[in-house]
């Protein structure tokens, strides 16, 4: 194994002007913690979930020109707390985000649309929050962690529910 290097270092700054000045008043709202990983499809783009308050949201960061390209908004209160993204072996790409309340999020890449991942309407499918996502090499498969249970996914060929 070689040496690691690092290439860069940048800040995700998607707090809005009404924010930033509640935030100086004091009165500033909870920040969702950071977590990113690499675009299964634009090589420059990097996911990061961002956001504060009641909502957040999963941000599509250009890396070499530090600007917001586009963002999904998760659904109020999905408190993210694991992100994870790849291509389906149909092409299309998926993003999967765990959240503090126990649900898993899956949705496309592109337009944001949610995927259902049980035959019920509850996404919370731990009883804790979700502490990873992780998928598989070829991307038809995902495996989620929270406290001590770990629940794998299979992908229907046509990308639709887990």
């Amino acid at each position: 194994l070689g040496a690691c290097e690092q290439l860069s270092c940048g800040v995700v700054d998607t707090t809005s002007e009404e924010e930033a000045e509640m935030e100086k008043l004091g009165e500033g709202k909870p920040k969702a913690t950071t977590m990113a990983c690499f675009s299964p499809c634009d090589s420059d783009i990097l996911l990061c979930t961002a956001g504060s308050g009641d909502t957040c949201q999963v941000v599509f960061w250009q890396f070499a020109s530090s600007q917001v390209i586009r963002t999904l908004d998760l659904p109020t209160l999905a408190w993210p707390t694991s992100l994870c993204s790849a291509a389906h072996p149909n092409g299309n790409p998926f993003v999967a985000v765990g959240t503090r309340g126990g649900s898993l999020l899956y949705m496309d890449y592109h337009n944001g649309e949610p995927v259902k991942v049980s035959d019920d309407d509850d996404t919370r499918v731990h009883g804790d929050q979700v502490s990873a996502v992780g998928f598989n090499a070829k991307g038809n498969r995902l495996i989620t962690a929270a406290g001590t249970n770990l629940h794998f996914w299979k992908f229907e060929s046509g990308g639709g529910k887990a």
